[in-house]
């Protein structure tokens, strides 16, 4: 019954998806389950941000495998690119950003050539690419949870184009940003924002709990 406040607070509130976090017996069998086994595979009926953990594991054990297999073909980014386009059609869109973010280390870090490198590598060095990579990943990073907007109208019109899909775009160009231009890379390491981002998770996972108990 954490979240019956928001009856009051927000009468749209969709209390059955919120109740499918907060519904649990505080016992010590319950807690174990939620801790060692039930977040790797579904959720957590204690915190609902650990949704993402499966994701994280599951995303890793696809990129290494990926990594195993395609590692030396020099079709391998090509194979990146389709895997993306198939499994966001099929799958839940986590993991097709787990793909991009195989697709971007590689970009950066595997030097083996594929059969389209001579036609772009190049270009991922010049530094005009590099600003526009960051500010359509500003823009892109921030599409709201509105279908109908019509800021983001064009974007919608594209094939398995959604919210999480502009989002998951727009997080890999501020990466890619982020590994080709050393003035965002010293922004960034900023003391106080590194403080921030090795309790991001923590913060995130907390601010539930505290929402619930508001």
């Amino acid at each position: 019954g954490l979240q019956q406040h928001l009856k009051i607070t927000n009468p749209g509130a969709n209390l059955k998806q919120l109740a499918l976090y907060c519904n649990f017996t505080p016992k010590l069998p319950s807690l174990i389950h939620n801790i060692f086994l039930k977040p790797f595979v579904d959720s957590s009926d204690y915190v609902g941000p650990f949704w993402t953990i499966r994701y994280e594991l599951w995303n890793y054990v696809v990129a290494m495998l990926a990594a195993l297999v395609l590692g030396r073909s020099p079709w391998r980014r090509l194979w990146y690119v389709v895997t993306i386009l198939l499994i966001s059609d099929q799958l839940p869109i986590y993991y097709a950003m787990g793909i991009m973010g195989l697709f971007l280390a590689d970009l950066q870090y595997n030097c083996r050539q594929t059969v389209l490198s001579k036609y772009y590598e190049s270009l991922l060095c010049k530094k005009w690419l590099h600003v526009i990579c960051l500010v359509l990943s500003l823009y892109l990073s921030a599409v709201p949870n509105d279908a109908d907007s019509v800021f983001y109208a064009f974007w919608y019109k594209l094939p398995l184009m959604s919210d999480d899909m502009l989002r998951g775009i727009g997080i890999s160009l501020f990466l890619f940003a982020l590994l080709r231009m050393p003035a965002l890379q010293k922004l960034l390491s900023w003391k106080p924002l590194v403080a921030l981002g090795s309790i991001s998770f923590e913060v995130y996972a907390i601010h539930w709990p505290v929402m619930m108990v508001m």
